[in-house]
């Protein structure tokens, strides 16, 4: 028998299509486009719309915007699906805009893989779960879904801030390549980090800690290291760096290493995590 498939219509496609890459307000005109693209697709049998907000171009579009198109899938029995603005520490303001969302446009929603991202902010997630409890209390169809695992992952588009992806791969690249860019965009992912490190320290918990042990004399690992520090240091990290000439024997080396990790409370869950996984290759 075959199988059978139902697609949402991407909030960012219907983006590009009418606008592009560009991060800016959708005219009145681009966005009369974008519904009646909304109303082919539910014509076509989509199943509603989908949105990715901390992606680009995805998160260029405004609260208003999403309404606007929720309110056509709405009108052929749609739903809205999102992957939220934010999951870490602003992930409540991101959740009122998806419930927003829902109320204005008459649209039953779901929360794509619902998750309070990063230690600091796993304490938000019984707040989050009572909002949703309330808001259906309310009559608004609001929605889950979650993956069932303690981590995550994605690519470079969700970590750099999507100001430095508009246009498109190619410009990104392009303005990545231009010293005043790039160092705008150290300089913002630094500053990020180090709000991090202060929410992390405001909750009770450790700074973060980066231990490397640096062998031998080699100019571009010495550079590397170094940086690494600096940087360390400008966001409140812990560092510790560790050399040795390149003629140390294994023996000192390794236990070194289970020195430096397994003597820090914070990496020794990362220790057994790497062992575990070890464990688990060798099964297989």
């Amino acid at each position: 028998t075959s199988t059978n498939i139902a697609s949402f219509i991407g909030a960012a496609t219907l983006r590009i299509n009418a606008i592009g890459y560009e991060n800016r307000e959708a005219t009145n005109q681009e966005l009369d486009e974008m519904r009646k693209s909304v109303e082919k697709a539910m014509k076509e049998g989509a199943m509603g719309i989908g949105s990715s907000l901390i992606y680009a171009p995805g998160d260029y579009a405004n609260t208003n915007e999403l309404i606007e198109i929720s309110k056509v899938a709405s009108k052929y029995g749609g739903m809205y699906i999102s992957h939220m603005r934010n999951e870490d520490n602003k992930v409540l303001e991101a959740l009122e805009e998806l419930i927003q969302i829902s109320k204005e446009a008459n649209i039953p929603a779901e929360i794509y893989h619902l998750k309070a991202s990063r230690k600091a902010n796993w304490h938000l997630l019984d707040s989050i779960i009572k909002r949703v409890e309330i808001a259906r209390k309310n009559d608004l169809k609001i929605t889950a879904d979650m993956y069932t695992y303690n981590a995550s992952s994605t690519g470079l588009t969700g970590v750099i801030p999507t100001w430095v992806q508009e246009g498109g791969h190619r410009a990104w690249i392009n303005r990545m390549k231009e010293p005043k860019q790039r160092k705008k965009l150290i300089n913002d992912i630094k500053e990020e980090l180090a709000i991090e490190v202060a929410e992390l320290l405001s909750k009770g918990h450790k700074r973060p800690h980066l231990a490397a042990i640096l062998v031998g004399n080699d100019g571009a690992s010495e550079t590397y290291i170094s940086a690494k520090v600096r940087a360390c240091d400008k966001v409140g990290f812990v560092s510790t760096l560790v050399r040795f000439n390149d003629d140390v024997s294994e023996d000192i080396l390794l236990a070194e290493i289970d020195k430096v990790l397994n003597g820090n409370s914070d990496l020794k869950n990362l220790t057994a995590e790497l062992e575990e996984k070890q464990k688990q290759l060798k099964e297989i």
